[in-house]
Parts: C-alpha cells; sequence; structure tokens
C-alpha cells in the first residue's frame, strides 16, 4: 500500500490545475487515483459518510415534532450534505475516468469550502440558537398543554 504522501506538491499549482491544457496547448492529464492507495478508499469512504449523514439527518427528521427547532433546520444541513456527497463522488469517478477538465484536483477546494461552510454554520446554529429556540418550542408547548379548554 502506497502512504507516502509529498505535503511540498501541495504549494505547486501544475499540482492542482493538472487536467487543464497549459499555453503551449498540450494538455495535462490527471492521473487516476491508485487502486492500492489510501486515498482512494478515503475519497470513497468520506464521500459516502457524507451522503449518509445527509439521510440519517433527513430521516430524523420524521421523528421530530412539527413544530421543534430543527424541524426547519434539518432539510438545509441534510440536503447540502447530500449534495456535498453526490458532488464529491462525481468528481471522484471523473478523475478516476481522466476526464480533463472537471477531473482537476483544483474542484476539492470549492468542494471542501461548501462542506466547511456547511460544518461552520450547523456548530454556530447548535451552540448560539438553538439553545433558545428549543428553550422558546417547550415554553409555548407547556402553555399550549395547560391552557384551559372552553
Amino acid at each position: 500500500m502506497n502512504t507516502k504522501i509529498d505535503w511540498m506538491k501541495l504549494l505547486d499549482y501544475k499540482y492542482w490545475f493538472q487536467g487543464f491544457i497549459n499555453t503551449t496547448g498540450s494538455l495535462f492529464v490527471t492521473p487516476a487515483v491508485q487502486k492500492d492507495s489510501i486515498f482512494y478508499w478515503g475519497f470513497i469512504i468520506a464521500f459516502s459518510a457524507i451522503i449518509i449523514t445527509g439521510i440519517l439527518s433527513k430521516t430524523f427528521q420524521l421523528f421530530l415534532n412539527k413544530n421543534h427547532p430543527l424541524q426547519f433546520r434539518i432539510p438545509f444541513f441534510g440536503d447540502n450534505l447530500i449534495w456535498i456527497g453526490i458532488v464529491g463522488l462525481s468528481w471522484f469517478v471523473l478523475r478516476q475516468i481522466e476526464v480533463a477538465f472537471l477531473g482537476m484536483r483544483i474542484w476539492l477546494i470549492p468542494i471542501g469550502l461548501w462542506l466547511a461552510s456547511i460544518l461552520i454554520i450547523s456548530i454556530k446554529y447548535l451552540f448560539n440558537f438553538y439553545k433558545l429556540e428549543l428553550r422558546y418550542f417547550k415554553k409555548t408547548r407547556e402553555s399550549l398543554i395547560s391552557k384551559p379548554k372552553d
């Protein structure tokens, strides 16, 4: 199994844009990830786990009260996670079949930024707003339950 990583490649722009036509008109073909590499299974497992997390969050929504605060947030997070996983797996397949432009490594940066922004938004929501919304939800639910019926 090939596990040696050359971190200095990340600083070279040719590494990121491999698969794009250069100034001389020749094409840098992005090589496929070798199947015995840790990256091959790492990409497959990571993007599949993102899709499964999105699907699980969408099914978790079915078990919540219709006015629960998460009922309105889960579609945003779940849909984005599913789409990130689909786009990531699609990129990996295009890379494996050596599609020049769409298989470039540079596409990992927008995918990673998209995932990072969704994670930051969800963590920020959970730590800052979820407690307030849950407290309000419990308060209104208790007031509706304890309200005398006429």
